[in-house]
């Protein structure tokens, strides 16, 4: 695979990740909707229980403040730049042919998945891209 079919491939999997992130985004109201009504089903059955102690609850609260941090940076993607995939791109040509081979193109690409925090493709759709 040469670099500029390596670009083309690029952008067709970067469109594909984007879309199935969109129909993910999609389905995100509804199951929010019906985590919502398990929980107040469940606050409904619950007893009531006596406040924490001070310490406690901002131990709890700080948990739960690490726990959303994380959630957050775990859902935030980082884009790369031209410039920072051309210098992967060529890190990936490990025989130095100028071109990809299909084993050094599916490690270039779980490498700028990994570096965005975007999930890695299938291997079937790595190498429906490549061929």
């Amino acid at each position: 695979m040469s670099m500029q079919e390596f670009d083309l491939a690029y952008d067709t999997l970067q469109f594909k990740i984007e879309e199935e992130a969109a129909e993910m985004q999609a389905k995100a109201p509804a199951a929010k909707a019906q985590v919502a009504k398990v929980a107040k089903a469940q606050v409904a059955k619950a007893p009531v229980e006596k406040a924490p102690p001070k310490a406690t609850a901002k131990a709890g609260q700080f948990a739960k403040a690490k726990a959303k941090a994380k959630a957050n940076a775990k859902a935030s993607t980082t884009a790369l730049t031209r410039q920072q995939i051309n210098a992967m791109k060529q890190t990936a040509d490990k025989d130095g042919d100028r071109t990809l081979s299909e084993a050094e193109f599916k490690a270039l690409a779980f490498q700028i998945a990994r570096a965005q925090g975007k999930p890695v493709p299938s291997k079937e759709d790595l190498e429906d891209i490549f061929d």
